[in-house]
């Protein structure tokens, strides 16, 4: 049984993210690819109070306990994955369940960009002007929410093991720190990490500002998915060089308040067709 390894990821996660985002931090500060638009202790006050307050409500709302009860009553029973299990093993178990976990997330990822609400909430994390590391933690509560009661209820009844999910976040949280970097260039080693992985020079294509950047890149470990989507875009429409993020209107150091993350989704309107003309002409 492969259930010690779940129990040992979730014990290292923590450390690994604290270590991981502090090394990144420095090499931001010391050598960042873009000068900072706005203060960097505003905008970690901002994306720490998100992420404490997402931590908070998701402990409250969707307590572990309903997971295993699900697992339990409907996972053994009808999940796939307890059958693979018998069949195949644990090593098979842990490696369709990172599999599945990626694709999961992707096809969520892209569900968000497409419904109007989910993008409402969504939009928080994208209307970073000044992407760096702590650019993950920059999530609305209410997102998190949404994304763990779908993800849960989806996992319990496939049968997913519980220990592969923190297997699979020890790891996301590393390539998910490291894309938001705002340090390096997409050189030669990003583009060709982008055969099997999304690299920071990929994922910085998914925060650009322009329409035809922010619908591609979905993907949050694995690049296959957006290759085999037809969703993978290498480099900016527009180059490097002319890269901007953040979520058009909301571009301006105005809406960098850590109020304003709060508000964000309540202020989003449905694009007109003018405005997206006008998105494709830019």
């Amino acid at each position: 049984m492969l259930a010690w390894l779940g129990d040992w990821a979730h014990g290292l996660w923590y450390w690994v993210a604290i270590v991981t985002f502090l090394g990144l931090a420095c090499w931001e500060t010391f050598r960042p690819a873009r000068k900072p638009l706005g203060t960097i202790a505003l905008r970690w006050l901002t994306h720490g109070g998100l992420y404490a307050a997402d931590t908070f409500l998701l402990a409250i709302f969707v307590p572990a306990a309903i997971a295993s009860w699900l697992a339990g009553r409907i996972g053994l029973t009808l999940g796939l994955f307890n059958h693979l299990g018998q069949w195949a093993g644990d090593w098979s178990v842990l490696i369709a369940g990172v599999l599945l976990l990626d694709l999961s997330g992707y096809v969520f990822h892209r569900i968000e960009h497409r419904v109007f609400v989910l993008w409402c909430v969504h939009a928080v994390h994208h209307s970073d002007i000044d992407m760096d590391a702590s650019t993950t933690f920059r999530h609305h509560p209410i997102e998190g929410l949404i994304s763990t009661a779908i993800t849960g209820v989806v996992f319990a009844v496939l049968g997913v093991p519980e220990w592969i999910f923190p297997v699979y976040a020890l790891v996301g949280v590393v390539f998910s720190l490291s894309q938001h970097v705002n340090a390096g260039v997409a050189g030669r080693l990003d583009h060709a990490l982008q055969w099997v992985f999304v690299t920071p020079g990929m994922h910085q294509i998914h925060h650009s500002t322009a329409a035809e950047d922010y619908e591609a890149n979905f993907g949050t470990v694995l690049s296959i998915w957006d290759r085999i989507f037809g969703t993978y875009r290498q480099e900016p429409a527009a180059g490097r060089d002319a890269l901007t993020f953040g979520v058009r209107p909301f571009t301006t150091l105005e809406y960098a308040r850590p109020s304003w993350t709060w508000m964000l989704p309540f202020a989003m309107r449905r694009p007109t067709e003018d405005a997206l003309a006008g998105s494709q002409a830019d």
